[in-house]
């Protein structure tokens, strides 16, 4: 505790940083959401490379087994597009979420269909994806907006946060033990 209580301040400087984070994803979303944009793009390239490779590495191919082959081809394809051009609309970014996520909900229900001891689960989490695929499709500027709003909220409260635990562990370094 005494070496944490010394290191106050990189609690305050990660605050800070914090603080600046999410005011930036307030009041200047564009420049969040490149950044958000590539994060996502480099996670749906490495989930689609995962599921490819261990497409290859299952010796015995069962039923569905091409679709997930497909699905982690459109990952690999949807993040590759993410990477190149993270300056792409708010809007179509979105676009391609609710494009991705109608695929999903309807591969999640033919897999649902296919394997019967998941089939309640797998096919109400389809119908729940297509669900929100929809309302991406309808409102896709709201949406970004949504999401970019909710970060910079949160990451704002995070960031006041550590300014105030930073400010009591400065305050408790000064503080001498009484034994």
């Amino acid at each position: 505790m005494k070496m944490i209580k010394k290191a106050w301040w990189l609690t305050l400087i990660t605050g800070i940083i914090f603080i600046g984070i999410g005011l930036t994803s307030i009041f200047n979303s564009s420049l969040i959401l490149s950044g958000i944009i590539i994060i996502v793009g480099v996670a749906f390239l490495f989930a689609g490379i995962n599921s490819i490779v261990t497409f290859f590495m299952i010796s015995q191919k069962g039923e569905g087994a091409y679709g997930h082959l497909l699905y982690a081809i459109i990952n690999v394809i949807f993040g590759m597009l993410l990477v190149i051009s993270p300056a792409m609309s708010a809007v179509v970014i979105v676009y391609y979420l609710a494009g991705w996520a109608l695929f999903r909900g309807i591969m999640q229900i033919i897999f649902g269909m296919k394997l019967p001891i998941f089939k309640k689960g797998t096919i109400g989490s389809g119908i729940f994806i297509l669900i929100f695929s929809v309302i991406m499709f309808v409102y896709p500027e709201a949406i970004s907006d949504i999401i970019i709003s909710i970060f910079g909220f949160f990451t704002l409260i995070f960031g006041i946060i550590q300014v105030f635990s930073a400010l009591k562990l400065k305050e408790m370094s000064k503080q001498t033990l009484i034994v």
